[in-house]
C-alpha cells in the first residue's frame, strides 16, 4: 500500500511519453564529416558503438535509424585525445560534458534539431559514456548503461575523482582480491561520493559491509557526522524519516539503509541505536513511509483546521490525497493495524471522506 504514494525521483525515460517520442527522424540533417571506424556504419554494431546504441536504446530511442543518427551525431566534433579518455585525464572540455545537470538526455530534449548545441551535447554526452567505460577498464561485462540509468551523475562527475575512488577501493587494508570495478558496478554510488574511505577505525569486514550499502565506510567519525546530518534533516522536515522526500541525500538514504539493515541482523551496536533512538529514528522502512505521510496530514490540519485533503483544498498535495485513500481502503480491507487507526483518529480522520482509487 505504502508504494502507492511513492514519488519518483529520478525517472530515467520521461521522455517516452513526449509527443515527439517513435516519430520518423527529419529529413534534414547536419553535413556530417567522414566518421572514424570507431563509428563506421556496418550492418552489425560492434565496440564503442555497440555501448552508445545500448545507451540510446536505454534512453527511450527505440528507432534503429534515431539510434544510427545520435551515432553520427557522435563524431560531429574532434574525438577526444587519448589523455582526456583516460583515468584522471579529463579534459575541460569533457568536464562541461553535458553541464551542470544530472538529467540524463533523452529524445524529447532535442529530437528535429541535432545541430549546433544539440548535436555538441550529443556528442559530449557519447564521448563521457565511452570514457566511464574504459575508466573501469574497458571490459565488456561491466555494464556501464546500466550504472548510468541508477547513478545519472556519473555523466557529470569528475572522472579524477572517480579514479582516486578506484584507487581508495584496491589498496584499503585487508580488502585485497577483491574485484573493485565489479563492486562498482553493483554499487556506482561509490564512485561518486565525497567521502573519504575508511577512517582507520574499521575491520575489513566491517569496511565491505558499508561498501555493500554504497557507502566508502562507516566507522565511528563517519557514523557520528551521518547523525549530525540526520539531526539536520529532523530540524528541516520536523521527523528524521529520510527516503522518504524527493531530494533527500543519497549518501544518507544509504546510511539509514545500513542501519536497518545492522539493526534487524542484530549487528547494530548498542549505542548506536540508543543514539538513533533518541533522534526518532525509525528501524521499520516501510512505518517510517507511514509516518513521514502522517506528519505530511498532521501539519495539514494543522494549517487547514481539518484532515481531509481534497484536489481543489489550497495547498492539497496529490500524493497526499492518495494516501489518505490508502489509508480508508486499508481499514476497510482489515489490514490497518490498530495503533495507526488510534493515530489516525486522534486528528479526526474521515474514513467516509471521497476515496478516488476505489
Amino acid at each position: 500500500m505504502a508504494g502507492l504514494v511513492h514519488r519518483e525521483v529520478v525517472s530515467l525515460r520521461h521522455f517516452a511519453c513526449s509527443p515527439s517520442f517513435g516519430q520518423r527522424a527529419p529529413t534534414h540533417r547536419p553535413s556530417l564529416p567522414h566518421r572514424s571506424p570507431i563509428c563506421s556504419a556496418t550492418s552489425s554494431i560492434s565496440g564503442s558503438d555497440a555501448l552508445l546504441n545500448r545507451f540510446w536504446l536505454s534512453r527511450g530511442v527505440v528507432d534503429a535509424d534515431q539510434r544510427r543518427q545520435l551515432l553520427d551525431v557522435a563524431s560531429l566534433e574532434p574525438d577526444p585525445s587519448p589523455a582526456a579518455l583516460s583515468p584522471g585525464g579529463e579534459s575541460h572540455f569533457e568536464q562541461e560534458a553535458v553541464g551542470q545537470s544530472s538529467s540524463l538526455p533523452g529524445v524529447a530534449s532535442f529530437w528535429g534539431s541535432l545541430d549546433g548545441a544539440s548535436a555538441q551535447h550529443v556528442a559530449r554526452v557519447s564521448r563521457r559514456v565511452l570514457a566511464l567505460h574504459q575508466l573501469l577498464g574497458g571490459k565488456d561485462d561491466i555494464d556501464i548503461v546500466w550504472m548510468i540509468e541508477r547513478e545519472p551523475d556519473l555523466l557529470v562527475a569528475d572522472l579524477s575523482v572517480m579514479t582516486a575512488r578506484l584507487v581508495e577501493l584496491r589498496t584499503a587494508d585487508g580488502c585485497a582480491g577483491i574485484d573493485v570495478v565489479k563492486l562498482a558496478e553493483q554499487h556506482p554510488s561509490l564512485l561518486l561520493s565525497n567521502e573519504l574511505a575508511s577512517d582507520g577505525e574499521e575491520s575489513a569486514a566491517q569496511r565491505q559491509a558499508a561498501w555493500a550499502h554504497g557507502l566508502l565506510g562507516d566507522g565511528d567519525t563517519a557514523w557520528a557526522r551521518r547523525l549530525e546530518q540526520l539531526e539536520a534533516y529532523g530540524a528541516a522536515h520536523g521527523d528524521v524519516h529520510v527516503g522518504h522526500r524527493d531530494g533527500d541525500d543519497a549518501e544518507l538514504v544509504r546510511w539509514a539503509g545500513k542501519q536497518r539493515k545492522d539493526h534487524k541482523k542484530g549487528e547494530l551496536a548498542s549505542d548506536r541505536r540508543e543514539r538513533l533512538h533518541a533522534v526518532g529514528f525509525e528501524f521499520d522502512d516501510e512505518r517510517a513511509e507511514w509516518l513521514r505521510w502522517y506528519n505530511e496530514l498532521k501539519a495539514f490540519e494543522a494549517v487547514s483546521g481539518h484532515c481531509t485533503p481534497v484536489p481543489l483544498a489550497a495547498g492539497a498535495d496529490f500524493l497526499l490525497i492518495n494516501w489518505c485513500a490508502v489509508q480508508r481502503i486499508a481499514r476497510r480491507s482489515g489490514v490497518m493495524p490498530e495503533d495507526r487507526k488510534a493515530m489516525l483518529d486522534v486528528l479526526g480522520f474521515d474514513w467516509s471522506g471521497a476515496d478516488p482509487l476505489s
